[in-house]
């Protein structure tokens, strides 16, 4: 399990706890999130999923050749707003079904990602025990001595109101297992045999760009 996919489901386990302690308070966490609010609209669609096969195809036809001709060398993927939607649909499914009784039962409705400045906003709309849920997430792609990390900014749950230090604890473990990344944890599944490491993710105007280099 990749470290995405462990601190996906640590999240989401924490968002259960929370909204059990809270007595189930299903008008706060079926409002729409401010950063929701804030986002454009983006609506994945087949012609999508098929430029995002395609450019997976060609990323590994590119570090193949350099390999097999002895060479190194950095390599690119662009991703859209709509195939880093689809990205992290499937990372949340598969987490989802990982995770713990009962969050385990829920479903993905619907997912948006928003690249702009640096960050990626992302919202989520879930369904646990029939109950819709909206979730949004600020993150941002930090480049240490350790290696490339995801550090999250913000997290929220409908209009529910974390507690400081809950929200603290989802943010250091979040930090924490999301140091030293590669490109299983984006959930882009490339051969394992491919000698290539990630080793920049840059995002602007509805592009990710993430960077490997073939070793």
């Amino acid at each position: 399990m990749s470290n995405t996919r462990k601190i996906l489901i640590g999240i989401g386990a924490l968002v259960v706890v929370v909204i059990i302690a809270a007595g189930l308070s299903v008008y706060l966490i079926t409002r729409s999130t401010e950063i929701e609010e804030e986002m454009r609209p983006v609506d994945p669609g087949a012609e999508d999923v098929r430029s995002l096969d395609r450019k997976l195809a060609e990323l590994e036809d590119e570090i193949r050749i350099l390999a097999e001709e002895g060479r190194t060398g950095e390599v690119t993927l662009v991703l859209s707003e709509a195939e880093v939607s689809i990205l992290l649909t499937e990372m949340m499914k598969d987490a989802m079904a990982e995770s713990p009784q009962g969050f385990s039962e829920g479903k993905i409705l619907n997912t948006r990602v928003n690249l702009d400045n640096e960050y990626l906003q992302a919202v989520v709309e879930m369904e646990v025990y029939g109950v819709p849920i909206h979730a949004g997430a600020r993150v941002q792609g930090v480049v240490k001595e350790t290696g490339l990390s995801l550090e999250l900014q913000s997290i929220q749950v409908g209009q529910f109101p974390f507690a400081g230090y809950i929200e603290g604890r989802i943010k250091q473990t979040f930090d924490e297992s999301l140091t030293d990344i590669g490109f299983s944890d984006l959930h882009v599944d490339l051969d394992h045999n491919l000698p290539v490491e990630l080793i920049d993710i840059t995002i602007r105007e509805k592009e990710m760009v993430v960077t490997g280099r073939v070793t």
